[in-house]
C-alpha cells in the first residue's frame, strides 16, 4: 500500500520540519 509508505513519508518529513523549525529539544 503506497498510501501507508506516503503518509509515513509525510510524517517523519513534518516531525523533521518541525524540529528544525521550532528546534525542540527532546
Amino acid at each position: 500500500m503506497p498510501l501507508l509508505i506516503m503518509a509515513s513519508v509525510y510524517y517523519f518529513t513534518f516531525f523533521c520540519y518541525s524540529e528544525d523549525q521550532f528546534s525542540f529539544s527532546t
